[in-house]
């Protein structure tokens, strides 16, 4: 699930939903950047996809980890704008699987 909002930056920065936490009232999810990261940020890269509004080339970068409440989905904060395509977002769950087990 690719949705905008849901977090504490003032753009309308893209997170990807990575994990449902044991408490059904929050989420995990990584940020897209279209910034070049910094050298020891931990990221992959994240193609054009219009079909989820994805207009610039990024990277899915583990320093915009954070979590959201579930209650905020759906709402302007929190827009849904998408499924990934599968190879995409099979990078992106590998990629969640090493930040989240280090």
């Amino acid at each position: 699930m690719l949705i905008v909002g849901g977090d504490a930056h003032p753009s309308d920065r893209r997170v990807g939903v990575v994990q449902l936490l044991p408490r059904d009232d929050l989420v995990v999810v990584l940020g897209r950047t279209t910034k070049q990261p910094k050298l020891n940020d931990r990221c992959i890269p994240s193609p054009v996809t219009l079909e989820c509004s994805l207009d610039k080339s990024g990277w899915w970068i583990e320093r915009h980890k954070h979590s959201i409440d579930r209650r905020h989905f759906g709402t302007p904060a929190c827009q849904f704008l998408g499924t990934l395509p599968p190879a995409e977002m099979k990078a992106l769950e590998e990629f969640w699987e090493q930040v989240r087990w280090g």
